[in-house]
């Protein structure tokens, strides 16, 4: 019994390639083949979480697939959210500012004219930049509706766009970190989300712990499923709960697995016919290395939770036919192609390296749980900042020979905890420490 599978329509909207194409200095191509990679590292990591450890009814895992390659949109009139973003500017704004300027009846300075259009561009900038969740979601929901009967859009299950737009709560601050409708994986134009894991439980039916269905389970211990995750999470109940965050509780684990029990997790369970004809670009050369590489041809891609390389990667690793040279970079994890200089830009702007200031590093225990960042136009010994979730990118260097996984440092693949530790006290004695 292979279990339910869903497939994943990844879409890096309009504001994230406007944020990479900064970064890489406005080259269009560098800034579309970095967004690339950054995708498929947010979905690398994504199944990670699901295909890893999160076995229902004791027996299967979600399989998640990528439909083609990510989706990267270009203009802001093909967006999801910001084409109707361009359309509620160009109504309440622009049409605004003229009507203002030709019905005033007050003879206009150039100084007042301009005063005028500062204030609207200040609005219009606010505007162009953040978004109701709820809004959001919703608009998604309508850009499947007009591109899918077109047949625009690959077939999927579940629509997943990544956005760089302030998403705002209902109370119109900024502490949502995403958005989903829940158990609507099945329900068509519904089954979106906005971000990844955290939404994605919610469209496979789990709700907020400490709340309805999952009150039984305290938010305060930081499962993937709390209101709002921490990357220095110590509660004087529950102890350190950092760990949490990337799996799930055992009250969302039991309503998924209702879900799954119910007429609304159909889709999930009803195989295609033929071959699927939309295998993203990553995995589809993983799979034809693979079957030059093996007899059988597999392509079971099953996460291995202590060293994160695939059941393949370890068999091929650990023979003797001289093939490791050609497998070591069929799985690149995003730390290794994002370095922390490159992660606090994604997080905070161009502007921002990795902060090299002690007294802030040592504020977490392990290095890999906060990236602590700094804007490089304020003074050398200014604040450092982070956000309040922002663990290290999976591959992250934490040491000689360790790499972050889930917050964590940990050694590298083939490389033992006892055996680092040697490494260490040789480096500790040459040192004369």
């Amino acid at each position: 019994d292979k279990g339910p599978r869903a497939r994943i329509l990844l879409v890096g909207d309009h504001s994230l390639f406007e944020k990479f194409f900064g970064l890489y200095g406005e080259d269009e191509y560098a800034a579309y083949n970095g967004l690339s990679l950054y995708l498929n590292g947010i979905f690398s990591q994504l199944k990670s979480v699901f295909d890893n450890q999160l076995y229902f009814f004791n027996k299967f895992s979600l399989r998640l697939e990528m439909v083609g390659v990510p989706m990267i949109i270009l203009r802001p009139e093909d967006c999801p959210l910001r084409g109707p973003l361009q359309n509620f500017i160009s109504q309440h704004y622009l049409d605004k500012i003229n009507t203002t300027l030709i019905n005033s009846s007050v003879p206009l300075t150039n100084s007042s004219i301009q005063l005028q259009l500062e204030k609207q561009q200040k609005q219009m900038n606010y505007v162009w930049r953040s978004l109701d969740s709820l809004v959001a979601v919703q608009w998604a929901s309508q850009w499947i509706k007009q591109n899918e009967p077109a047949g625009n859009l690959p077939m999927h299950e579940h629509l997943m766009i990544i956005t760089a737009l302030d998403l705002l709560s209902h109370r119109n601050d900024s502490s949502t970190q995403g958005m989903a409708y829940v158990r609507a994986i099945c329900r068509g134009y519904d089954s979106v989300s906005i971000v990844a894991a955290h939404e994605l439980a919610h469209s496979i039916g789990a709700s907020h712990d400490g709340f309805g269905e999952s009150e039984n389970c305290s938010a305060r211990q930081n499962f993937l499923m709390t209101p709002v995750s921490a990357s220095h999470p110590f509660d004087a109940k529950f102890g350190d709960t950092f760990g949490n965050a990337f799996i799930l509780s055992k009250c969302s684990k039991q309503q998924i697995e209702d879900f799954f029990n119910s007429s609304d997790s159909n889709c999930l369970w009803s195989e295609e016919e033929g071959k699927n004809l939309f295998w993203s670009m990553l995995e589809e050369e993983f799979r034809l290395a693979l079957n030059a590489l093996t007899k059988n041809g597999s392509n079971t891609f099953l996460f291995d939770d202590e060293n994160y390389l695939l059941e393949e990667e370890k068999q091929l690793l650990n023979n003797k036919n001289g093939k490791e040279e050609e497998i070591k970079f069929l799985k690149i994890l995003p730390g290794e192609q994002f370095n922390p200089s490159r992660q606090c830009q994604i997080a905070f702007g161009p502007s921002y390296g990795l902060c090299q200031r002690i007294d802030f590093l040592l504020l977490t225990s392990d290095s890999c749980r906060r990236l602590w960042c700094k804007d490089r136009r304020k003074r050398r010994w200014g604040p450092c900042e982070t956000k309040g979730f922002l663990p290290l990118m999976d591959g992250s260097s934490c040491g000689d020979q360790k790499w972050c996984i889930r917050g964590q440092c940990r050694p590298m693949p083939g490389v033992s905890e006892e055996g680092n530790k040697n490494s260490d006290n040789e480096e500790n004695k040459s040192s004369g420490k």
